[in-house]
């Protein structure tokens, strides 16, 4: 890149920066939020945008979201919120459902009352006073990960809202609980940055869904940032589901924290946006550990979706898990990095990653790197990476069986996506994702 190339991204990145960070100088919140917010604005100073000569970023291009520009966020009708709440909301959560509509808390459409009197969830920009100190010794705790990360810093220098979950020790949540993120339509570009803490005291489960969602052909930017503390022997189940508009940049952060004997299970379905980012980062500082990060992105068009992962195991008797599987047609691109890190004190890790691709068009591209950084001597770790078409003889076979050649494509793609939709806890959250899927894959591979 030349100079001048160099100086005219800068100037895109500085403008890009201030643009989502104006209007977020007295927000009111937790006092750590106001030192997240200075210990973010100072990193910012040295930080720069990711380009090509980064490893992390090297196959992609930042430039178009950058190029966007971001306009005053749009106030909806509550008609317009309604009918993308409708579209995500499911039974199983009512009572213990989190709405935000352009990244602010909607007590609206929100409903609390499902709860209970131990387990605390609200907003962070305005927290009870009872769950004040709770949001404040963990909110940004976990996501210290993301440090030198461009994307995190500015959500933790900007964030207006964000989402709360708080289980009591040796409390189980009766029923999942639904952070939904509504993105409503406007006349002009805007960005939204949604936040959200989950923490899960000793011996306690949940079963979290985090949905993203937003008006078709709205263009926007969705810098999102997710905290995850699973404490002693307590249980996560994870479900994240990227719908964005066709015409959105999703930027997305994970942390998770776990410590001894803890267990955390997640799936991240991807769809939406023209572009999107997942970096995960789990940090297993306890022993006798499990953590599952499975993974599903189905592209079309010129789709780009960019998925890195880290399993940092730091004790040792430990587990983990991670198949991520992408369905690339047309000219989407997808890339896969996972790294699965075992310090050197910990022993009698067991540790698989898996990545596989169904290809259905010559001109769509993947980048595949799984990578395993071992510094212990007994564990038992295996990774791979697979990418395929579909088989003229499978096709020829459910042909033969009276079904058209679009109906056997059809099936083979859904079974492909079937073995990570089909693991999803939540049976209302997986019928609709299934009914998703089958609507899109009926134009894939044509």
């Amino acid at each position: 890149m030349s100079a001048e190339s160099q100086m005219n991204l800068q100037d895109r990145s500085e403008s890009f920066v201030r643009a989502l960070l104006d209007g977020t100088e007295d927000l009111e919140g937790p006092t750590r939020r106001h030192r997240l917010r200075s210990d973010a604005l100072e990193r910012l100073e040295t930080l720069r945008v990711p380009g090509a000569k980064d490893e992390a970023w090297r196959f992609l291009r930042l430039r178009p979201m950058l190029d966007v520009e971001i306009g005053s966020t749009p106030t909806p009708s509550d008609d317009e919120v309604q009918q993308l709440v409708d579209a995500k909301a499911f039974d199983e959560a009512d009572g213990r459902r989190l709405v935000f509509v352009n990244g602010a808390f909607s007590e609206t459409f929100s409903s609390l009352e499902g709860f209970g009197d131990d387990v605390h969830a609200g907003r962070i920009a305005g927290p009870d006073e009872a769950d004040l100190e709770s949001i404040d010794g963990h909110l940004g705790s976990a996501a210290d990960v993301f440090d030198e990360d461009y994307f995190a810093q500015i959500n933790q220098a900007g964030f207006r809202d964000g989402g709360y979950v708080v289980v009591p020790p040796d409390t189980a949540v009766d029923g999942p609980v639904q952070l939904l993120n509504v993105v409503t339509g406007g006349d002009e570009s805007f960005a939204v940055q949604p936040r959200a803490l989950i923490v899960a005291g000793r011996g306690s489960k949940v079963s979290v869904v985090e949905d993203f969602v937003g008006a078709d052909g709205s263009t926007y930017i969705n810098n999102c940032l997710t905290e995850v503390c699973v404490e002693e022997s307590a249980t996560v189940d994870h479900v994240v589901v990227q719908g964005d508009s066709d015409r959105a940049y999703h930027m997305n952060r994970r942390a998770i924290d776990m410590d001894d004997g803890a267990n955390y299970n997640s799936r991240t379905i991807s769809y939406g946006a023209t572009f999107s980012r997942f970096d995960v980062h789990s940090r297993g500082d306890g022993e006798e550990i499990d953590c599952t990060l499975d993974g599903l992105a189905i592209l079309s068009d010129d789709q780009v979706s960019d998925t890195h992962s880290v399993m940092d195991h730091r004790q040792g008797h430990s587990g983990s898990h991670q198949l991520h599987k992408m369905i690339i047609d047309d000219e989407s691109h997808a890339v896969f990095n996972g790294k699965i890190f075992v310090q050197q004190h910990a022993q009698k890790i067991d540790a698989y990653q898996l990545n596989r691709t169904l290809s259905l068009s010559r001109q769509a591209k993947v980048n595949t790197k799984p990578q395993l950084e071992i510094f212990a001597d007994d564990v038992s770790c295996t990774h791979g990476a697979t990418i395929g078409q579909l088989e003229p003889e499978q096709l020829f076979y459910l042909q033969a069986r009276g079904l058209t050649e679009d109906q056997a494509r059809e099936l083979l793609i859904f079974g492909f996506a079937a073995e990570i939709v089909d693991t999803i806890p939540v049976a209302s959250v997986r019928d609709r994702i299934t009914e998703t899927i089958q609507a899109q894959t009926r134009s894939l591979g044509a």
